[in-house]
């Protein structure tokens, strides 16, 4: 409860200043029949076993491109696509580093981490640990990832219901209701392929929203020279190479805390695992990882410059001290107003954007969670039948939604 607070007080206020229109629905509301469609066509209309195999990892018969596009947008969510600007504009361009730790991550993916499930013909990460440990080491592992999801699934969908309600008085519950229905019904049906293309629509909406906001902003600034000079003027593009412990970020600690934690959740996570072991080789799996590194880079990267090119807008007047934001956190939909406000349907863009993050992590999280929830917990305990299995995972994501 206390994260979701803290989460809310992000948005609320600071969206307040966007207002929708017929234009903002109409884009928000494309981008949901979108992923319905998607759900509808692999559900429905798209040849395919039904099989547990070809739920949960295509029949292994996924194509690279859109897998590393999927990873890329589930590392997003939409708290960090409004603080990750907000901490650049606040304490400069350390945090970045963060974000270049994936230089290491992929080379210790590729040759360390992946190879080991390939190798040893395993879908699941957690059936390794009974491999190399004991079943009960599986389970608690499970068990630990089972809990983690029911307490972030709530937090994933509340943060852009919390922004649509903002703008337009909609009642919250309700939105959550429809979108989070959406969701599950593409997951449920569609299975992975559904889960892997929604996430390259979604990814492009992300990519869009940030991208157009920074280059807006560049302009409005007077070009990147500008945007440099002031910013290296506030002290924006130090880089704090101490060793000091008690300083709040340094090349040194971002970079290594960056490292464990984006190796941890790409290769040990099983909503990642899941969907690089759907590729037919550990070659196309690597060809992959590299294709979302540099992507990851990419765009978190224009992220961090859309920071800077805050602190270069607002480097004379701050936001905060006049008065028209309360904490930085809520700076980052206050500069999306103040940049592209006067272009019709950007309000619609920008919260499309944010649910966007929010629907790819949670579709993958449904997913792995459905395999994870009857491999380990259902299974033993019923005869085993591939029909039989499929129905539970499919109905399984609208159970594991209520229940959080």
């Amino acid at each position: 409860m206390e994260l979701l607070n803290e989460t809310a007080e992000i948005v609320n206020n600071g969206i307040s200043q966007f207002t929708f229109n017929a234009t903002d629905y109409t884009v928000f509301v494309f981008m949901l029949f979108i992923s319905f469609g998607i759900g509808v066509y692999f559900g429905f209309f798209a040849k395919g076993a039904d099989t547990t195999d070809e739920y949960l990892m295509g029949g292994k018969r996924m194509k690279t491109i859109p897998i590393a596009i999927s990873l890329v947008a589930s590392q997003l969510s939409g708290i960090s696509i409004m603080t990750i600007p907000s901490e650049m504009y606040s304490f400069g361009i350390n945090w970045c580093f963060n974000v270049m730790s994936m230089l290491i991550v992929v080379p210790i993916l590729c040759y360390v981490v992946i190879p080991v499930f390939y190798n040893n013909n395993i879908s699941n990460c957690y059936e390794y640990l009974e491999i190399r440990f004991n079943r009960k080491t599986r389970q608690i592992q499970t068990i630990a990832f089972i809990v983690t999801l029911f307490l972030m699934l709530p937090v994933f969908i509340f943060i852009p219901a919390l922004a649509f309600s903002q703008v337009t008085g909609i009642n919250i519950h309700l939105i959550n209701t429809i979108v989070c229905s959406i969701c599950v019904f593409y997951t449920m049906f569609g299975g992975i392929k559904a889960v892997v293309w929604t996430d390259v629509v979604q990814a492009f909406i992300m990519v869009t929203s940030v991208v157009l906001v920074g280059i807006l902003a560049t302009v409005k600034i007077g070009g990147i020279g500008e945007v440099y000079h002031i910013a290296k003027a506030g002290g924006r593009l130090n880089i704090n190479l101490a060793f000091d412990l008690t300083t709040r970020s340094t090349l040194w600690n971002c970079f290594i805390s960056g490292t464990l934690m984006w190796a941890s959740y790409v290769g040990l996570n099983q909503s990642c695992v899941q969907r690089i072991v759907s590729l037919p080789s550990l070659g196309h799996a690597k060809r992959s990882l590299v294709i979302f590194g540099f992507g990851f880079i990419l765009i978190l990267g224009f992220n961090t410059y859309t920071g800077i090119a805050m602190y270069s807008r607002y480097h004379d007047c701050d936001p905060i001290q006049a008065g028209f934001v309360q904490k930085t956190d809520k700076l980052m939909p206050y500069f999306v107003q103040d940049i592209v406000g006067h272009l019709k349907g950007m309000p619609g863009v920008f919260i499309s954007c944010v649910f966007s993050a929010a629907l790819s992590t949670m579709s993958a999280s449904l997913n792995s969670l459905s395999g994870i929830v009857y491999f380990d917990y259902i299974k033993p305990y019923i005869r085993h039948t591939e029909s039989r299995a499929n129905l539970i995972m499919k109905f399984s994501p609208t159970l594991q939604l209520n229940t959080a």
